[in-house]
């Protein structure tokens, strides 16, 4: 099997659970970039980023806390969220976090896609307008307090426009389209970095702002 028919297997799953959630009424909010990275990218035998859904159910605002799941093994990237028009155009940006659960299934590149690529939620911050970019040198991602990453320069985003137009193409692609409204986060700025239970995140994106979350078990907060 070709790494086409992978994508094209594991799109048709993952577009599949996706509508499945809308049916039982979760949102349908938006899309991600994955493997961002190109010594990943070569690992899976891709030559550019990945689509994946954003979780409707699981989205949250900064300075929200979020609730993890039993059994989740979390990791956090700081990331920069757009808000598109059905035409590709960018209406507006924010800071944005995304975990990721590697316990999630992705041994194989048909997996990965299906389960959206280890995504477990988007954290927003407030929107600007869509020229403010973050500028060399951030963001900066602190976990209690403590400076733990900034931006990886082989990976972090350069060109967010050009990221809306491959998410447009891979969707048409697979049967689907941009909505006017869509959230898109823009694949990692900064390694992913481990987190847990009790753990206060946050992204520092200069003029662009700041956005953070808290963690807490499921029964702390239900």
């Amino acid at each position: 099997m070709t790494v086409s028919d992978d994508i094209r297997r594991g799109m048709a799953a993952q577009l599949r659970r996706l509508d499945a959630k809308v049916a039982l009424g979760a949102p349908r909010i938006g899309w991600k970039i994955g493997v961002n990275d190109p010594r990943m990218q070569r690992a899976l035998g891709v030559t550019e980023p990945i689509v994946g859904t954003l979780s409707g159910a699981g989205a949250c605002e900064s300075g929200a806390t979020y609730r993890v799941r039993p059994g989740a093994k979390l990791f956090v990237e700081a990331e920069v969220a757009m808000r598109v028009a059905a035409d590709t155009t960018i209406l507006a940006v924010a800071p944005a976090l995304e975990l990721v659960d590697y316990a999630l299934p992705g041994d194989d590149l048909a997996t990965l896609l299906e389960h959206s690529i280890f995504h477990e939620a988007p954290v927003f911050g407030a929107e600007r307008p869509p020229h403010e970019r973050p500028p060399a040198g951030l963001p900066r991602l602190y976990v209690n307090a403590q400076e733990v990453a900034g931006p990886d320069p082989r990976c972090a985003p350069t060109d967010l426009d050009a990221l809306v137009r491959l998410v447009a193409r891979t969707l048409a692609d697979h049967g689907t389209a941009l909505a006017d409204g869509d959230r898109l986060i823009s694949g990692a700025y900064t390694p992913p970095i481990a987190v847990a239970i009790g753990d206060h995140v946050a992204a520092d994106f200069g003029p662009l702002g700041r956005v953070e979350v808290r963690l807490a078990a499921q029964e702390e907060i239900a």
